[in-house]
């Protein structure tokens, strides 16, 4: 959407959530229905009107919950906002951000908390209901009528259609109405069909978003715990691995009601901030974390909106944008593209992006090591490589304390360390360069 077309959208849902002006809306889903119903509201009661006086209707269940939960966030949140921040808020509902203004928005919260039952949102069909209930002579009704359920609503369709069979007097009429009814039961029949089909679709959507978190979920644990694991203290390592596996384990259960509830009401639908768990920017040249691999690679190629190519080493794969756990060196942000950006020449004699993260020097003596190394750095460096590995052996240590000496006065090597026994041990030396 251009900046002019935003403009005029922004300033046509600034007009409509007017309480002043009678407005009728038309929009497609997604597109901002209930955000402009609630800034409406919030307008309503910045302007002085009791939240006890507010009756708002809509026509589903669901969209009246949504609408319930949205106001209550932004009232919670307006509560702890600094001045500067609330004031924009007011300015982008067209409200003058007026110390006066400012006390009361920060005051609609707990007003809105001691109102008997909450503010009056609901269904049109449960509103026409209360009016019956509370007038049901005006209406001619039983004051105590009661709703028909489905059962109750069938046995009536029922005894209704026996009544008008026995009503026919002719063959002609009684085959009529019953050619009527075969075909009220094939279209019946048809309208269940297609609901079973959609409810298929929807769940199979569900299945899909849940996956995603769940993948998200088990490569969070396993970094947690190759984390933990490089501990020294066994005692400490059982506390820090529960205490990281029970911070994840809840942030994935917030994680998973929300994409319930989201899925089930429909409200992220056209969000692209739906689903955090995803990266949401991933471009060609971009150096990626594979949650399925927990290893570096790059991003070679986009195919479409979820998928993309990236190698690995010397191997290519086709992965879903949802494998990504995090872009960890921009293309642009590689010192060989930085330079290139600036004006400068820049050949390299093999190309960056397939630049190697480890090198085993085991065999070599202390100046052909020092050599390899000192090359695999510069090439790591300008691929934009943050964490790569040297592969030394143990043997007597002398190679090991030789290179890890060297490493320690160069200029691109941030820190060094000895990384766990399951990834070598003391045989190799993992290095963080900086960036």
């Amino acid at each position: 959407m251009s900046g002019t077309a935003r403009e005029i959208a922004v300033a046509q849902q600034r007009l409509a959530s007017d309480p002043e002006v009678s407005s009728f809306v038309s929009a497609s889903a997604g597109s901002g229905k209930t955000k402009l119903l609630t800034d409406r509201l919030l307008r309503l009661m910045l302007g002085g009107a009791h939240p006890a006086r507010i009756q708002c209707l809509t026509f589903t269940r669901a969209a009246a919950a949504e609408m319930a939960v949205r106001l209550q966030r932004r009232l919670g949140e307006w509560v702890t906002l600094a001045d500067a921040v609330l004031a924009e808020e007011l300015k982008a509902l067209a409200v003058l951000p007026t110390p006066a203004n400012l006390d009361k928005a920060r005051a609609l919260f707990a007003e809105v908390l001691d109102l008997p039952g909450g503010m009056r949102i609901g269904t049109i069909h449960a509103f026409c209901q209360s009016l019956l209930r509370r007038f049901p002579v005006e209406a001619a009704l039983s004051p105590h009528f009661a709703l028909l359920d489905d059962i109750d609503s069938e046995v009536a369709w029922r005894d209704s259609r026996e009544a008008m069979l026995e009503g026919a007097h002719t063959e002609a009429s009684r085959a009529a109405l019953t050619a009527r009814e075969r075909e009220v039961a094939v279209e019946r029949n048809r309208l269940a069909a297609e609901g079973k089909r959609e409810q298929r679709e929807l769940a199979r959507a569900m299945e899909r978003k849940l996956e995603s978190l769940l993948k998200d979920f088990e490569y969070h644990v396993r970094e947690a715990v190759g984390a933990v694991q490089e501990r020294v203290a066994a005692a400490k390592l059982s506390k820090d691995a529960e205490r990281r596996v029970a911070k994840l384990r809840r942030e994935f259960q917030e994680q998973f009601n929300q994409a319930v509830v989201a899925h089930t009401t429909g409200s992220d639908r056209g969000d692209a901030a739906a689903q955090p768990h995803v990266v949401k920017q991933v471009l060609p040249g971009d150096m990626v974390r594979l949650k399925s691999l927990g290893r570096t690679g790059t991003v070679t190629r986009h195919f479409d909106d979820d998928s993309f190519e990236v190698q690995v080493g010397p191997m290519k794969m086709r992965i879903a944008r949802d494998d990504v756990a995090e872009v960890l060196v921009r293309a642009a942000d590689r010192p060989a593209q930085a330079a290139r950006a600036r004006g400068f020449t820049v050949s390299l004699a093999a190309d960056e992006s397939a630049a190697p993260t480890e090198i085993n020097v085991i065999g070599r003596n202390v100046d052909e090591a020092t050599m390899a190394v000192e090359k695999f750095l510069d090439r790591a460096f300008l691929a934009g490589l943050t964490r790569v590995r040297i592969v030394h052996g143990s043997g007597m240590g002398i190679l090991r304390k030789a290179l890890r000496q060297y490493l320690e006065r160069h200029p691109q090597v941030a820190s060094i360390s000895e990384p766990p026994q399951n990834e070598g041990g003391g045989g190799a030396t993992v290095v963080e360069l900086k960036m």
